[in-house]
């Protein structure tokens, strides 16, 4: 299980374990996940990629984030953000 950082309450672990579960992304790849007081989630996944979410859309950002990670020109990129309306920002 990966660790939580933050202070969720219960229900809105649950409630983001399920987008994730609906999503394309598996489970067994988050290393940690992170709360911020805004309801917005961070995903730091087992190979050391950021993903910085945004409070909204956050499935539909997840199934983006998978596509572009399974592009062979993603390469270096460690942080994924998500955050600001229809951009995607790669830093390596």
């Amino acid at each position: 299980l990966p660790f939580i950082f933050g202070k969720p309450n219960v229900s809105e672990v649950l409630y983001f374990k399920k987008i994730i579960d609906d999503s394309k992304f598996s489970y067994d790849e988050i290393k940690n996940l992170y709360f911020f007081k805004s309801k917005r989630w961070d995903i730091e996944l087992k190979n050391n990629v950021l993903i910085k979410l945004s409070a909204n859309n956050v499935k539909q950002n997840l199934d983006y984030v998978f596509e572009i990670m399974k592009d062979t020109n993603f390469g270096k990129t460690k942080v994924i953000d998500m955050r600001i309306k229809n951009q995607i920002i790669l830093n390596g």
